[in-house]
């Protein structure tokens, strides 16, 4: 993790536990939209992965997303 990340999350850290909660949804949601962008690129570019790979690798993820979540 970079020093500037660190800084935002230790500066997060000290808002009200109402705004660290937006803040966190805000920033998964961020995530997810630059890894859905950055899948989008690879299948533009040709860099995909075996159908079946594929499909295990995301339903890891969507179950390991679905863990994480608490809403």
């Amino acid at each position: 993790m970079n020093t500037f990340l660190k800084q935002v999350i230790h500066s997060a850290e000290r808002l009200p536990d109402v705004d660290q909660e937006e803040l966190a949804a805000q920033i998964d949601e961020m995530i997810t939209q630059r890894q859905i962008a950055l899948a989008e690129a690879d299948i533009a570019a040709g860099r995909t992965a075996p159908l079946d790979e594929a499909f295990d690798r995301i339903l890891s993820k969507l179950s390991t997303y679905g863990e994480g979540r608490t809403t």
